[in-house]
């Protein structure tokens, strides 16, 4: 970590807890690069929470404090709006008799000191498999529209709240095998839950737990994930840990095999967040290196791991390499189908390469002008793609072949 990435990690951890900064704002750190670092992981409205309680912000440029003062009180405004949004949309679900499970942000934004900072860009559910056409009628009579499916959800956007990502499983057999039993358990294990004044159902503490840590360890292959998700397991582990039962935790990460990659994340928000390690689990063979190598790859992919065109390609890399492998020519080789994909998988506008073959170096050509001259990013970005996204795909790989993902 550089010396702003430090500093955003103590505001953070402070204000996620509700304390106070005492000692004096190092005059060294660049408050911009800091910005920057904090918008990249949605934490902005948290940095600006630990700055209005410091003592001395006197090396903080006055634009600076008035940009995060009005984004903070925008993301407070929109957040709250939102929770007033998915309570009607819950209250419907109650009358209509719809069995429903809140999950992640809905949760977790509670054990903020100031609940209306955690950022959330949507809201995530878990209904009844039977349950999806009911649920999708309601939504658009509410003025929602279906925009998005996968295996595991719908998401259905609306022009004025934000999306709710409706999912009747957690399991996502492209990443994670041998859900059944975990699946079967989070309705019998499930709590009640009260948003305002109505009632849903929540994960049970250790359920909860376990889908934080899975919904990390999915990104973690796929993309990457932030500090928000490190913040969220922070403050579930210190303000509920004591009635958690660890065992039975245990148990479900090695059945799922995320014992790894838990343990090296828990290790990690220790040593960012000074968070306490519950003693079951087992931190003996994590290595220094590895819990490096996931911290740079946390703060270099922002909330979502895609932070810049480098890191998205790369990202798309490690998921076109076999057995996520280290070699670098094999990373080198996906990098070459991404710009001159095989006839299959050209978009549609290289149609005419597919109706007629000998067109394809044509197209491909096409495709690689076209990407060149795209100006959605800057030429500086676009060489930082071409010298960085082999190297980006073959580090997070040895990442994920660590973490025995």
């Amino acid at each position: 970590m550089n010396k702003n990435q430090k500093q955003l990690i103590k505001h953070i951890s402070a204000a996620i807890r509700g304390n106070k900064i005492n000692t004096e704002l190092n005059k060294d750190i660049d408050w911009e690069l800091l910005v920057e670092e904090a918008d990249a992981h949605d934490v902005k409205a948290l940095l600006y929470s630990s700055l209005y309680n410091c003592q001395h912000i006197d090396n903080i440029d006055d634009s600076v404090l008035n940009m995060l003062k009005k984004t903070t009180l925008l993301t407070a405004i929109h957040q709250i709006q939102h929770i007033e949004q998915v309570k009607r949309v819950f209250m419907e679900f109650n009358a209509n008799k719809i069995p429903v499970i809140i999950l992640k942000g809905l949760v977790v934004r509670e054990l903020y000191p100031k609940p209306e900072l955690r950022t959330m860009s949507d809201s995530d559910i878990l209904i009844y498999r039977e349950d999806i056409d009911k649920v999708k009628s309601l939504l658009l009579q509410l003025g929602y529209s279906e925009a998005e499916t996968t295996p595991a959800h719908i998401r259905f956007d609306h022009k004025k709240y934000l999306p709710i990502e409706v999912h009747w499983t957690l399991a996502d057999e492209r990443y994670i095998w041998n859900m059944s039993d975990f699946e079967n358990k989070i309705w019998q294990n499930a709590m009640e839950f009260k948003i305002g004044e109505v009632s849903v159902l929540s994960l049970s503490v250790e359920d909860l737990l376990f889908h934080l840590c899975l919904h990390m360890a999915v990104h973690t292959v796929s993309s990457g994930f932030g500090l928000r998700q490190l913040c969220d397991l922070v403050l579930l582990v210190e303000k509920k840990g004591a009635i958690i039962d660890w065992d039975y935790f245990c148990e479900k990460l090695k059945k799922n095999g995320l014992y790894k990659f838990t343990t090296t994340i828990f290790i990690v928000c220790n040593e960012l967040f000074g968070m306490n390690i519950p003693q079951k689990l087992n931190t003996n063979n994590i290595t220094q290196a590895s819990i490096k190598l996931l911290i740079e790859d946390i703060f270099s992919g922002g909330i979502f791991g895609k932070r810049n065109l480098a890191r998205m390609y790369g990202n798309e890399l490690v998921n076109m390499t076999e057995h996520n492998s280290e070699d670098y020519y094999k990373h080198l080789n996906s990098f070459i189908d991404i710009i001159f994909p095989s006839i299959d998988n050209l978009p549609p506008k290289y149609s005419y390469a597919q109706k007629h073959k000998i067109l394809l170096p044509i197209a491909w050509m096409h495709h690689f002008i076209a990407g060149v001259f795209n100006e959605q990013y800057s030429f500086l970005q676009k060489i930082k793609f071409f010298l960085f996204s082999v190297k980006i795909s073959q580090k997070r790989s040895k990442l994920i072949k660590w973490l025995e993902l």
